[in-house]
């Protein structure tokens, strides 16, 4: 579902069927690529915060007894600690930024229980910073992915 250039970022086999996962993880934070390509039922978990924008499909939220569907082009932003649950429907696919690096690639995949997570409130400005370091994530791993080689 993702360009061809997403599948130079490592993959991650987390043993759920339909389910494709790319992680980069940098010092400030963690980025997932995350597609699936039939239902995918995640229990109800909490974890650092994350901002997520869905690329294609829909998906489900499911938080203090309320959901929600997001479909591409929209976003959304789990506040660290937030219990929820989420169903990423067939031909899902979305981008996310989770703002703990120690946590992020452990959260899929141990129900997500997180000990002394920092709490970050959901306010415009810390919104807007981890859409900054998201978008320099972003920016340096391309540049990474993209340099020259050094032959010796």
């Amino acid at each position: 579902m993702f360009a061809d250039i997403i599948k130079k970022v490592p993959a991650r086999n987390y043993g759920i069927d339909g389910l494709e996962v790319h992680v980069d993880h940098t010092s400030t934070g963690t980025v997932y690529f995350v597609s699936a390509e039939k239902e995918v039922v995640f229990p109800e978990h909490a974890h650092a915060a994350q901002w997520t924008i869905v690329v294609t499909g829909s998906c489900t939220f499911t938080a203090n007894g309320k959901s929600k569907i997001y479909s591409a082009g929209e976003t959304y932003f789990i506040p660290a600690g937030l219990r929820h649950q989420i169903t990423l429907h067939a031909g899902y696919s979305e981008v996310d930024y989770v703002d703990d690096p120690l946590y992020g690639e452990d959260d899929m995949k141990s129900s997500l229980r997180i000990k002394n997570v920092r709490r970050l409130s959901a306010t415009p400005s810390n919104i807007s910073s981890m859409i900054c370091k998201f978008q320099r994530m972003v920016w340096l791993g391309l540049k990474k992915l993209f340099a020259p080689r050094r032959t010796t």
